[in-house]
């Protein structure tokens, strides 16, 4: 349609008009790529924004690998709990 006002107005609109064709084949892949898993843990030491800052240099992380995170810390502090308890039950 713009093509069209152009020519009506006297450039050429013509030279500008485009054939488009849809693509058969869309290829889904993966927009982000895992970090290592040494990656993940220094995350999960990070306790603060400039901290997860320096970790990441200030690149994207992927939401799996916060979900990462946030495990890795659970169970971190779920074997410190079991430890004390562990240490408590032996003195009786």
């Amino acid at each position: 349609m713009t093509c069209d006002l152009l020519t009506v107005s006297g450039f050429y609109g013509h030279i500008l008009k485009a054939a488009l064709r849809k693509k058969k084949e869309v290829n889904v892949g993966l927009v982000t790529v895992p970090h290592p898993k040494e990656h993940v843990e220094a995350l999960a030491k990070a306790s603060t924004d400039g901290a997860i800052f320096a970790v990441t240099s200030g690149d994207h992380f992927t939401s799996d690998d916060m979900f990462k995170v946030a495990k890795l810390r659970a169970r971190k502090s779920r074997i410190g709990q079991l430890k004390k308890s562990r240490r408590k039950g032996s003195r009786d």
